[in-house]
């Protein structure tokens, strides 16, 4: 059976995530027929931290999942202005961590990164797209081939929304 680990699965979009693969149904229809035979192994903080590079290691080696899609982030774009060092080591190095085991083991990874949240102005806007750039380089560096790097500027769970995330995530792969 294929494993595919969603991390902060408890949050909006792992949530979202969870929900679709075991029903195999999305707001636009039913999933690919890959997606029947895949055991989802959801998890949150509690069960793994992705900024505990040994950790991940472990997770991923035990589970060896198919693909991971990391969901699990430090979104509050105030409270990465305020604790910038909490949101580099939830945003970049987490990601660099899950990255650096599922090359390790041969899992793809969908890593997520969400930018233009809310620029309240033209320096916020700014700083969010340098803290953006500075923060998703050590997964740049460290992806493979294996990997794949959405950039979105929105997230919308269940009906509304002007963008499936869903779908695009788990487009067939």
């Amino acid at each position: 059976m294929c494993k595919i680990i969603v991390t902060g699965a408890k949050g909006q979009l792992g949530t979202e995530l969870v929900k679709m693969i075991k029903s195999g149904q999305s707001e636009l229809g039913q999933l690919d027929d890959f997606y029947k035979n895949v055991q989802v192994i959801a998890a949150d903080l509690s069960d793994l931290d992705i900024c505990d590079a040994q950790s991940v290691y472990e997770f991923i080696k035990n589970a060896r999942p198919y693909a991971v899609v990391n969901c699990a982030a430090m979104t509050d774009v105030d409270g990465c202005e305020t604790n910038s060092a909490q949101a580099f080591k939830i945003n970049a190095l987490g990601p660099r961590n899950l990255a650096v085991a599922c090359e390790n083991f041969g899992a793809k990874l969908v890593q997520l990164s969400m930018f233009l949240m809310a620029a309240k102005n033209l320096h916020m806007l700014k700083r969010i797209l340098w803290l953006r750039e500075v923060c998703m380089e050590p997964v740049k560096i460290s992806v493979s081939n294996m990997s794949k790097i959405f950039q979105i500027s929105g997230l919308f769970s269940g009906l509304r929304g002007f963008m499936d995330m869903k779908a695009i995530i788990l487009s067939k792969p």
